[in-house]
């Protein structure tokens, strides 16, 4: 049997590159983890994120996408389990450090760092999606969109509307 987890994910870009963690400095993941009963994946990427990884603080959270994992062994060995993604964008401030549970952080732009498959597929998504948004014409004048925040909603910067992924 096949547990299903609920995770909330979380991506971090800057112009370092993707933020990255790992326990063991071997394998990369995004920072997130699982939803704890009641709550939201949106809040528990931000809450392992911010309070429990990195010491960071958010500012904003935008729903990208659902992602789903590869099945894998459980950390206790007892069973198999798979992550059901929730991947957000989140915009921190402050300085990332590595906290509890995570021993390094880094910074992803392409392969810098060994990354977890899903991490690498999650990523990829991202770019995809981003790359897709930035040859968007405005729904109302036509002008060019430029993406520079959300990938998901995209103000024109020419009439001010707001222009949204479906």
């Amino acid at each position: 049997m096949v547990y299903n987890r609920r995770r909330g994910t979380a991506i971090v870009e800057s112009h370092e590159g993707f933020l990255v963690v790992s326990e063991n400095g071997k394998s990369f993941l995004l920072p997130g983890g699982g939803a704890r009963q009641g709550e939201s994946r949106e809040s528990a990427a931000i809450r392992e994120l911010c309070e429990e990884k990195t010491g960071l603080k958010s500012s904003q959270s935008t729903y990208l996408f659902s992602f789903k994992g590869r099945v894998h062994k459980s950390y206790n060995g007892k069973g198999n389990f798979r992550d059901l993604h929730k991947v957000f964008l989140i915009k921190t401030s402050g300085s990332a450090k590595p906290q509890g549970e995570i021993k390094h952080i880094a910074y992803y732009k392409g392969s810098e760092a060994n990354l977890s498959s899903s991490a690498k597929k999650i990523i990829e998504k991202y770019q995809s999606l981003k790359a897709q948004l930035t040859e968007l014409t405005c729904k109302h004048c036509g002008a060019p969109l430029k993406l520079t925040g959300s990938p998901i909603f995209i103000k024109c910067e020419y009439c001010q509307t707001v222009n949204h992924r479906k």
